[in-house]
């Protein structure tokens, strides 16, 4: 084989590569929705069961809300990419246990025809927050789950809470991208179009919550360190679950009290 060959084979072999890397990234890219969003992965009967509970559920300005009035302090709940915010009516449940009022907002696309997009998802935290103007409470607190902490930080600069809960947070989705194989050789931050971002948060100086896995397979448990350390409020707790996974960390003993206690204290 002589040198121009293995020259011309080595040209052909760098095409494909750079061939394969781009275009890879660019069903990445064009399909990035479908790696984020999971409305499919619930329970399709879970609506009807909530509904069971004497939730209010409502529809406003295109936002599917559930709301029920229990105590003088509402928790806003903002739940995570898989499956709709019915399927958290174990949640709803310890709420109505201890008293505490809540509204579950729905994401656009979730039970409802609209687009999942990261600025549809935040009309549904402006219409959460048009809806707040409607009720009467006492206290206000802002929960969250993995994805729905970055709708979380959001809210906060449209309505101040006393406290805030982030269950599996993260600093950007860009950053849980990193951390995964399929965008480690990709730059991340300029690939994912619905980059929802916590460093909102970098303001709020209410009491604090942050309620991690060690054990988290899908947002590494560093993100919700960073997240914590980067919140300056001065009335601020972590409870980092030993061996608790990404769905697993309300699950292990105590830490489900524990964000009652938080929510309840005065």
């Amino acid at each position: 084989m002589t040198t121009d060959t293995v020259s011309a084979i080595g040209i052909r072999v760098t095409r494909i590569l750079i061939l394969t890397y781009f275009g890879f990234g660019a069903y990445l890219f064009f399909n990035q929705r479908n790696f984020l969003y999971f409305p499919a992965l619930g329970n399709p009967e879970a609506c009807e069961v909530f509904a069971k509970t004497g939730v209010e559920k409502t529809i406003k300005n295109g936002t599917t809300l559930y709301y029920k009035k229990n105590g003088g302090t509402i928790a806003v709940f903002y739940h995570g990419n898989g499956g709709t915010a019915c399927d958290r009516k174990f949640l709803a449940d310890a709420f109505d246990r201890n008293n505490l009022s809540y509204l579950f907002v729905e994401y656009a696309g979730y039970v409802d025809d609209r687009e999942t997009t990261k600025e549809n998802i935040f009309q549904d935290v402006r219409n959460a927050d048009d809806f707040l103007r409607t009720i009467s409470y006492e206290k206000l607190a802002f929960v969250s789950e993995s994805l729905g902490a970055g709708p979380l930080a959001y809210h906060t600069t449209w309505r101040s809470p006393e406290k805030i809960a982030l269950i599996a947070p993260y600093t950007r989705i860009s950053d849980i991208a990193k951390a995964h194989f399929l965008y480690s050789f990709y730059p991340a931050t300029l690939l994912v179009r619905d980059n929802f971002n916590t460093a909102l948060l970098s303001e709020f100086r209410g009491e604090t919550l942050v309620i991690h896995g060690t054990a988290d397979e899908i947002i590494p448990l560093e993100l919700g360190k960073k997240l914590y350390e980067m919140i300056p409020s001065e009335r601020k707790e972590a409870l980092f679950v030993s061996g608790a996974t990404h769905n697993t960390a309300l699950d292990a003993p105590g830490v489900m009290e524990s964000l009652i206690r938080f929510l309840q204290s005065e």
